[in-house]
Order: C-alpha cells, then sequence, then structure tokens
C-alpha cells in the first residue's frame, strides 16, 4: 500500500521554512552584513588613496614652500644684529638723522623683550627739522639692512608758519636669541 502525502501538507512546507529560515537567520544575513563591512572599509581605503593621491602632488610645493622660509630665516639671521652691535645700530640712527638735516631731541632704548628664537629690542626716537627732512630720516631707516618695525609714529607741527615738525617714533629692532639658537 502507497501512502500518498497530500500536496498541501505540512510535513514538507514545514521542514522546508525551517531550512529557509534557518539559512536566512545563520548565513544570509551575517553574510550580507560582512560584505557591507568589507565594502565600507574598501570605501576608506578608496579615500585614504585618493587623499594620498592629492598630497603627493601637493608636496613638492610644500617642500619649495619650506625651503624659502627656511632660506629667508637663514638670510635673516646673518643679517640681524648680534648684541654688541645694537649700540653701533643706535649710532648708525644718529649719524642718519645729522646726515639729512634732523635735530636727534631723544633716543632711548627700552627693555629688551625676550621670545624663543629672537629678541624684540624697542627704541624711542624723537627728531625735528623741516617735513622734507623727517620724510628723508624716515626713508634712510628703511634703507638700513637690520629689521626694523616702527611700531607707532608722531608727527606734530611745531609752528604753524614755518615748516618745522616734531617726530616720535617708536622703533622696534628685532635680533636673533643667542641663548636659544638651533
Amino acid at each position: 500500500m502507497k501512502t500518498k502525502i497530500p500536496r498541501g501538507s505540512w510535513i514538507v512546507t514545514v521542514p522546508v521554512a525551517v531550512v529557509a529560515v534557518v539559512y536566512v537567520v545563520f548565513f544570509f544575513l551575517p553574510g550580507k552584513r560582512a560584505i557591507g563591512e568589507l565594502r565600507d572599509r574598501i570605501q576608506e581605503y578608496q579615500e585614504t588613496i585618493d587623499r594620498a593621491a592629492v598630497v603627493a602632488t601637493a608636496l613638492p610645493a610644500v617642500q619649495k614652500e619650506i625651503k624659502k622660509a627656511e632660506d629667508y630665516n637663514a638670510a635673516w639671521q646673518e643679517d640681524a644684529p648680534a648684541a654688541s652691535e645694537i649700540a653701533t645700530l643706535h649710532g648708525k640712527i644718529n649719524a642718519l638723522a645729522l646726515a639729512v638735516g634732523t635735530e636727534l631731541t631723544r633716543l632711548d632704548p627700552e627693555p629688551v623683550v625676550v621670545y624663543g628664537k629672537i629678541r624684540r629690542i624697542p627704541l624711542t626716537v624723537g627728531c625735528s627739522g623741516s617735513f622734507a627732512q623727517v620724510c628723508g630720516f624716515l626713508r634712510s631707516l628703511e634703507g638700513l639692512p637690520e629689521a626694523l618695525w616702527i611700531d607707532s609714529l608722531n608727527l606734530e607741527n611745531l609752528d604753524q608758519d614755518e615748516q618745522s615738525v616734531k617726530c616720535e617714533l617708536t622703533l622696534v629692532v628685532f635680533a636673533d636669541n643667542p641663548e636659544n639658537s638651533d
């Protein structure tokens, strides 16, 4: 006698459904999740490679800029006055004032400010003369090889009728710091 299993029987459907659910839960979904994680990692790696290509093309330009900055710093350190040359600089400023015809009324050094690699040496300078003479003095200060910075500048008219001008300025000399140099 043959037993015939009806087509809609649960005996076949349930095991097939259980096998399908087990496959989906234990194999398909974890595999899909692992593939997604691998794709994300591949995307990150690709972005890193793309950034590296941009960096590689920009690297020569950056190295060139660094070389320019190092050359500028080396040239500045070569021209920067030493502590013993500051008095000579004061003499040069006095000579420049006399050369253009201004009268030097004030030449006061102020306390030195020490930074990591440089020293900031303020100097208050006062002079009087005609406007053209004072401008000539300022122009000659710009021609000095030392790195000077005019921190403040004050011009006053001494006489209403004449062209006499009084000038007060604070110069800052930047010098190398020998205690902390490479």
